[in-house]
């Protein structure tokens, strides 16, 4: 992770922070800030995309179940639908 963040912040410009620095946990992980705007971060973005070998990243699954939307199985009570 500490090689990526480098190379994101001296080619793309982007400053991300590597998760080591919270704890022995997080050291296969980043820290992206989301405190800016969208325009800023969509810019940020871009650019970490124009890096030539950029892969998007894969994201594990969760160890956690999902969690429906809705309070029960029937679609009348489906949160997104209100």
């Amino acid at each position: 992770a500490e090689e990526l963040t480098e190379r994101v912040l001296h080619e793309a410009r982007v400053f991300i922070t590597p998760g080591f620095i919270f704890g022995s946990n997080g050291k296969r992980y980043i820290r992206i800030s989301l405190c800016a705007k969208d325009e800023k971060m969509n810019e940020a973005l871009e650019r970490v995309k124009a890096m030539s070998d950029y892969r998007p990243p894969v994201i594990p699954k969760s160890r956690y179940p999902e969690i429906p939307l809705s309070r029960n199985n029937d679609d009348d009570n489906d949160y997104e639908k209100r």
